[in-house]
């Protein structure tokens, strides 16, 4: 057996501890006993608001810190007893204390230079950035190479129609209408209206910011003749919230056949463009009119789809709840609910006096033929659709189009814009000619 007495003096911050331990060693088993008392003294003086203090405290009042630590170790220091280990170890916890602050303040000290730094290369950018500036407006001062750029660089087709003369009482909508035909399957240059398999009306609600741009497909692949009153049936082929997704379904397209093989089917080609309007005054009878803006002048292919310089038909919706004679209307009719369906009542037939009505993809509606005098036929109304033609015309011309374009060029541009024809790759010359494509 070994045995050993040992006297240990351990000192934490604010007390002393004493322990005597005597321990026993038995060298066989190589086993140690330990027996042994332990006495605390606690300091005479302490600052116990200070001693309290929880780290999130001192971590936040640094300032409070550097004060009350240097009285506290001096507190403790004092009333330790003069032994060598307590004194070292309250030194090595006063040096750690120091050491800590001192790397608070380093670190204080990197955040509070940060914002100097930035603030030093701002300074450096500000002769740049007004040179710059000055030389954004250098342009400006010198030339004006194109001064119309005044509100788009394009022209799109929900713009508001601008007019001087004042909305006709009871005008239902307002807006463009663009007109265009595909050709048969299979026919590259179609001659005739014999050719062409479809003739389409894109109308383009300005007045009704939420209303869809509608597609429209005429039954008998023109339009009817104002003087000879025709009767067309027509009917709403599809709906869109932009104009790109309406035209992109106008594309070619292509199909096998088991007995032809492939087939294509040419895109639409793009014949006419105008504004247009629908009038209820009475609450009887619908008025539909519009004012050929590209071309000014038709030309052979809008004569023969009966596409005048200007229109105005009569316009009447039916009713979807009746049953139709043989052959006669769509498989598939319009969905209408609520209030809409209402407005039906027990007529096959209604005015128009809620333009939402046409809203409804599959809604069918008739057109006839009324007059080509809109000012002798609807007064005010005409009035008002041939002033918002020619002022459409020549707010684009001069607010949009840029100088040195001449006038024809300028205008098939707007045709393209609003239309996006480049995206579905539609053809525009039969509106830029007048001829067959």
């Amino acid at each position: 057996m070994h045995s050993m007495h040992s006297r240990i003096a351990f000192v934490p911050r604010h007390s002393v501890l004493y322990i005597n331990c005597f321990c026993t060693q038995d060298l066989k088993t190589q086993r140690t006993f330990c027996q042994g008392t332990s006495t605390v003294r606690p300091p005479k003086v302490h600052n116990t608001m200070s001693q309290q203090r929880s780290l999130e405290d001192v971590g936040v009042k640094r300032t409070r810190q550097d004060a009350d630590g240097g009285q506290n170790s001096k507190l403790t220091s004092n009333t330790q007893p003069p032994t060598k280990k307590t004194h070292t170890d309250s030194s090595d916890s006063k040096q750690n204390q120091n050491s800590e602050q001192s790397k608070s303040k380093e670190n204080q000290g990197h955040t509070s230079n940060a914002p100097s730094r930035d603030s030093q290369p701002s300074k450096e950018k500000e002769p740049k950035e007004s040179t710059q500036q000055k030389s954004d407006q250098e342009p400006s001062e010198q030339a004006d190479p194109q001064p119309k750029q005044e509100t788009a660089d394009t022209a799109d087709a929900k713009d508001p129609l601008p007019s001087s003369v004042p909305k006709p009482e009871g005008l239902v909508e307002e807006g463009r209408i663009y007109f265009l035909y595909r050709p048969r399957v299979n026919v590259d240059h179609p001659t005739s209206v014999n050719d062409i398999q479809r003739f389409f009306m894109i109308m383009a609600p300005t007045n009704r910011p939420k209303a869809p741009f509608r597609l429209h497909i005429i039954g008998k692949k023109r339009l009817p003749i104002p003087d000879k009153h025709e009767r067309f049936f027509c009917f709403t082929e599809a709906t869109a919230d932009s104009m790109e997704k309406l035209t992109g379904q106008l594309g070619e397209t292509g199909n096998q056949s088991a007995t032809r093989g492939y087939r294509t089917t040419e895109p639409a080609r793009i014949v006419g463009e105008g504004v247009y309007e629908i009038v209820n005054r009475d609450g009887r009878k619908t008025s539909f009119a519009y004012k050929l803006e590209i071309p000014r002048e038709p030309g052979e292919v809008q004569q023969e789809l009966q596409i005048k310089k200007e229109a105005s038909y009569t316009l009447s919706i039916k009713n979807p709840g009746n049953d139709d004679p043989p052959n006669a209307g769509l498989s598939n009719k319009a969905d209408y609910k609520g209030g809409q369906k209402k407005q039906f009542g027990g007529y096959r037939w209604i005015s128009c006096q809620d333009p939402s009505l046409l809203d409804a993809e599959r809604c069918e509606f008739i057109l006839i033929g009324a007059t080509e005098d809109l000012q002798g036929q609807m007064g005010e109304g005409g009035e008002h659709l041939q002033k918002a033609a020619s002022e459409d015309i020549d707010h684009y011309l001069e607010h949009v189009a840029p100088d040195g374009v001449d006038e024809h060029d300028a205008m098939m541009a707007k045709l393209k814009d609003e239309t996006q024809a480049a995206q579905g790759n539609l053809p525009t010359e039969a509106a830029a000619t007048g001829k067959w494509q």
